[in-house]
């Protein structure tokens, strides 16, 4: 049994993407990847923040 179909229509591909695409074109575009950077940058910064609130009996592990 094959997994292909005679219908399947291959992925779309960006046209500045390839072998013959200028140097430093990207297939997402760098600003994207700077935002996404900067978000994970920040909710690690608040996870880490957040981490510090001391709960009372809402811990979920005991450090004592």
């Amino acid at each position: 049994m094959s997994l292909t179909h005679s219908n399947d229509v291959p992925a779309p591909v960006a046209d500045d993407v390839g072998p013959d695409a200028p140097h430093g074109v990207h297939a997402v575009p760098r600003r994207l990847l700077l935002g996404v950077y900067g978000l994970l940058i920040m909710f690690t910064a608040i996870t880490v923040a957040v981490s510090t609130v001391d709960l009372g009996q809402a811990n979920t592990c005991s450090s004592r």
